[in-house]
């Protein structure tokens, strides 16, 4: 028992040393308390910020590459244990005219967050069964309840024409200046969401 106890006691001695450490992986229990952080996320709406409006848009056919605007706002109506999930409506603009890419993407969304903070999700066309041409987004959550929190996220969509989108997702609470008008749209929060109703 002695020498077992020693070779263990050697080993993870020897594997801190090395800069590594004695377990691959968070237990579980530790796992879901981390991201217990992000509980806030459910009935959270979130949107794009004037300043990450941008996106580019590339056609294939040709290779011609036009500047878009691009408002996307995500309801997220639940959260559990890392993962939420919700809807999203997103109006694409041409940035020198102002004229609509066709009418609004409607999306119904799934994402996990890990305990660092870290983004996956996937965007599936409303009324689609399959996940064949859903879109995904990677990303990076950050912030504090202090301060409050921002997405930091990448995109790209498309079959014959792929949209290309990094942006800052910021939160719109009761109150704030996006509730009544979202950058890029003259639309409040509300009707934003009820084209996708």
């Amino acid at each position: 028992m002695m020498k077992a106890f020693g070779i263990a006691v050697g080993g993870a001695m020897i594997i801190a040393w090395l800069g590594g450490s004695a377990t691959t992986a968070e237990p579980l229990g530790n796992a879901t308390r981390g991201v217990g952080q992000f509980r806030f996320l459910q009935g959270s709406k979130w949107y794009v910020p004037s300043e990450t409006l941008p996106a580019m848009e590339l056609q294939l056919r040709n290779g011609r590459v036009r500047a878009l605007v691009d408002q996307t706002v995500w309801d997220i109506t639940n959260y559990r244990d890392g993962y939420f999930w919700g809807r999203t409506a997103a109006v694409f603009k041409y940035a020198a005219t102002g004229q609509p890419v066709g009418g609004p993407a409607c999306s119904t969304m799934v994402g996990s967050v890990t305990p660092d903070g870290r983004i996956y999700i996937t965007f599936v066309s409303q009324g689609q069964k399959t996940t064949l041409g859903a879109t995904r987004g990677i990303g990076t959550l950050t912030g504090n309840d202090q301060q409050g929190w921002t997405f930091q996220m990448q995109m790209s969509t498309g079959v014959n024409t792929v949209i290309a989108h990094w942006s800052y997702m910021d939160q719109c609470k009761a109150g704030d200046a996006c509730e009544a008008q979202l950058p890029g749209s003259d639309l409040s929060l509300a009707d934003f969401l009820a084209q996708c109703d």
